[in-house]
């Protein structure tokens, strides 16, 4: 069963594993340690509270890591990350974090979303 949460209910430690098997098969594997994983959200300004992790029976399958602010008085987010483990894709995940990720957008009167992706993705 797939279960959705706020990263804000989650501890670091399950996070940065979602994130770091989401990307461990990329085509430029991503291995980050607690520090650097943390670190990211003040430097990239990403929110526990708008980001979402994907449980699968209650294993870390799924994250997405996500910003907002308020510029020009519009407020803009951003992706920071989105990663689902092998083992886990093809199942739904991603989309279910879309979902929530959007529906906390909506909430929030976002009305821009972005995300990067390297050339050959």
């Amino acid at each position: 069963m797939i279960i959705i949460k706020p990263l804000s209910q989650c501890s670091f430690s399950d996070a940065l594993q979602a994130f770091n098997k989401g990307f461990e098969d990329y085509y430029l594997p991503i291995e980050l340690s607690l520090d650097q994983f943390t670190c990211r959200f003040g430097f990239d300004q990403l929110s526990v509270d708008h980001s979402f992790m994907a449980f699968y029976n209650n294993t870390p399958a799924g994250i997405m890591l996500n910003g907002i602010k308020k510029a020009k008085g519009k407020k803009h987010a951003w992706n920071g990350g989105t990663s689902v483990a092998l083992p886990y894709r093809k199942m739904g995940i991603g989309e279910a974090l879309l979902k929530a990720t959007l529906e906390r957008y909506q909430q929030q009167g976002v009305v821009e979303a972005s995300l990067e992706a390297f050339k050959g993705e």
